[in-house]
């Protein structure tokens, strides 16, 4: 594992999984070698005739040369897509751990400031509030609000738990 930066404590993400990024970078330029090659061999199926037949015509080099431009176009886009999944599993790793770290230093902020983090806001943003309707007496046997809940958008309040306000189409959940 990577030491941390002196200055920040956080590791650069850029040194980590090297192996796979070259691994990544290798499938890529071997994705563009077999482009060249296949472009170049269409040329001179075209241009020469080469690699047929020589009874052949036009019309025949034609069809070869859909077929072999059809057959490395696909190794092609083959070779780019690896090597871009290969790109994609490391942001990914990496945005997870900068998450987890950016989590975990949330956490202790709110530890210090003496909160539970059981406790702790969470972001509005997140999931839109609704408000508990109020109660309503039930034969003398105390409170209850049947599950009603305010809509956040046109504030009538909606029964069970629907994805969409039944009022204004607003989504709840």
């Amino acid at each position: 594992m990577r030491q941390p930066n002196e200055e920040s404590g956080v590791v650069n993400m850029g040194q980590r999984y090297g192996a796979l990024q070259r691994i990544a970078g290798y499938y890529q330029l071997l994705g563009y070698v077999v482009a060249g090659i296949t472009a170049l061999v269409v040329l001179l199926i075209l241009l020469t005739g080469a690699f047929v037949w020589s009874a052949s015509g036009f019309f025949t080099r034609l069809i070869v040369c859909v077929v072999i431009a059809a057959i490395g176009g696909g190794i092609t886009t083959t070779m780019h897509a690896l090597s871009e999944s290969i790109f994609l599993m490391v942001a990914i790793e990496e945005n997870t751990r900068e998450t987890a770290r950016l989590l975990e230093l949330q956490h202790r902020a709110i530890v210090a400031m003496g909160n539970s983090p059981t406790e702790a806001p969470i972001p509005s943003a997140t999931r839109p509030q609704m408000r508990q309707a109020p109660s309503v007496a039930v034969g003398g046997s105390g409170q209850q609000n049947l599950g009603r809940r305010e809509c956040p958008n046109c504030h009538e309040y909606v029964t069970g738990s629907p994805m969409y306000c039944p009022h204004c189409s607003h989504r709840l959940f």
